[in-house]
C-alpha cells in the first residue's frame, strides 16, 4: 500500500456498475475484469488493485454494495467500506459514487444510498470537489445531450440535498452490457481515465470510526495544516537556536572578561615597602 499515492473508493448499491468502473480504471481489458469481476458486489469481499502511474500508483477500492435484503449482509458490506478506509490511511481518498438512471430519471434507490452515506460520512458542500459521480444506464438517445446532463445533475443535487460536484466530475455513460465479463465499454474506460487524472489532487481525509466512517476534511486542508505546523515548528526551533546561541555568546564573553581580569591581576607591577623603626 505504501506505493499508492492516493485511493479511489467506488461506492453505490449492488449491481450499479462499481466493479465495471473499477475495471475501467485498470484499462478495461480481460485482466482488469478479472481483478474486478462483475457481480462480486453481492459478496462481502472487497477487491483492491494498485494502478501504476508516473510517480506512484492509485489504489482502486471496490467494496460491496450497501443494499441487501439481509440486514446482516448490509452490516458486512459496510464493514468492508470501513476496511477500505482503514487501508493506507496516510493517502488521500477520492470518492466515486456510481449510480444508474431509471430510464433517464433519477433512481430513488441510488438517492437513498448516496444520501445515507453522505450523512454518515459528514459530506458537505466543501467536500464535493473531491467527489465524482458516474451516471450509467443513460438511454442512448440522451447520452451525449448537454441539456439532459445539466437537468439531471440539478435534479440529482436537489434529491441528494447537496450541491453537485464540479461539472467535469459528473460522467454520463450510456447503458452498457458486460455480459461477456471480459471487457469494459470504451466510454467507461475514458471516464475512469479522466477520474484518475484528477483524483490525486482532489482527495479527502477519511477515518474509520466505531460503527462507520467520517470525513476529517479535504487532503488539501490537511496538507496546508501540516505545512503550517511544520513552519511553526521550524520557526520555534529557529528561535530556540538563536536564544541558545545568544546565551553561549554571552557566556563566552563573560569568560573572556573574567580571564582578562585574572590576567591583569597576575601580571601587574609589584610594589615593595620598607619600614624603619627608631626607638
Amino acid at each position: 500500500m505504501s506505493a499508492a499515492q492516493c485511493k479511489v473508493l467506488f461506492l453505490g448499491r449492488n449491481g450499479v456498475g462499481k466493479s465495471t468502473c473499477a475495471a475501467g480504471g485498470l484499462g478495461g481489458g480481460e485482466e482488469a475484469c478479472k481483478q474486478f469481476p462483475s457481480g462480486d458486489s453481492a459478496r462481502p469481499v472487497t477487491q483492491k488493485a494498485t494502478m501504476a502511474l508516473a510517480g506512484g500508483g492509485i489504489l482502486l477500492q471496490d467494496p460491496p454494495g450497501t443494499i441487501e435484503a439481509d440486514s446482516k449482509q448490509v452490516a458486512a458490506n459496510l464493514r468492508c467500506v470501513e476496511e477500505c478506509v482503514a487501508t493506507a490511511t496516510d493517502k488521500p481518498t477520492h470518492i466515486v459514487f456510481v449510480i444508474a438512471t431509471d430510464n433517464g430519471r433519477v433512481n430513488h434507490d441510488d438517492v437513498r444510498v448516496v444520501r445515507g452515506m453522505a450523512a454518515s460520512f459528514g459530506l458537505t458542500a466543501k467536500h464535493m470537489p473531491c467527489v465524482t459521480i458516474v451516471v450509467n444506464q443513460v438511454p442512448a438517445r440522451v447520452a451525449g445531450d448537454a441539456a439532459f446532463q445539466a437537468q439531471f445533475a440539478a435534479t440529482l443535487a436537489e434529491a441528494l440535498q447537496l450541491p453537485p460536484p464540479p461539472a467535469d466530475r459528473i460522467h454520463f455513460v450510456a447503458t452498457w452490457d458486460r455480459a461477456s465479463a471480459s471487457s469494459v465499454p470504451p466510454a467507461v474506460v475514458a471516464a475512469m481515465k479522466r477520474v484518475l487524472a484528477y483524483a490525486p489532487s482532489a482527495g479527502l481525509v477519511l477515518k474509520a470510526r466505531a460503527g462507520g466512517v467520517s470525513i476529517s476534511g479535504t487532503w488539501a486542508e490537511a496538507e496546508a495544516e501540516r505545512k503550517r505546523a511544520a513552519e511553526a515548528q521550524a520557526a520555534q526551533q529557529k528561535r530556540e537556536a538563536e536564544a541558545q546561541a545568544r546565551r553561549e555568546a554571552e557566556a563566552a564573553a563573560a569568560r573572556r572578561e573574567l580571564a582578562a581580569a585574572r590576567s591583569m591581576m597576575s601580571s601587574g607591577p609589584s610594589v615593595s615597602f620598607s619600614f624603619s623603626f627608631r626607638f
